[in-house]
C-alpha cells in the first residue's frame, strides 16, 4: 500500500502486506487507522503511521471491494 502526499505529490510511506491484492482503502476520521480490503476476503485494520496490522476481520462470506469508516 502506497500513501502519497497530495500537496507535494511525493510518496509519504508504503506498507508491505502479506495479501496479494488490495481492493480498497480508507482512513479513519482521526487518521490513526487505515482499513484495507484484500483478496483473501479479509479487511485489515492498520496503524496508519507504522503499517502494523492491528486487527484482521474475517468471515465476510466473500470479497469486500470497498471499505469506509
Amino acid at each position: 500500500v502506497y500513501i502519497w502526499n497530495v500537496v507535494s505529490g511525493q510518496l509519504d510511506r508504503s506498507f508491505e502486506l502479506s495479501e496479494r491484492w488490495v481492493y480498497g482503502v480508507a482512513f479513519s476520521p482521526q487518521g490513526g487507522l487505515l482499513a484495507a480490503s484484500c483478496d483473501s476476503s479479509a479487511v485489515l485494520l492498520l496503524d496508519s503511521g507504522s503499517g502494523t496490522v492491528r486487527h484482521r476481520l474475517e468471515g465476510l462470506g466473500g470479497r469486500a471491494d470497498k471499505v469506509c469508516f
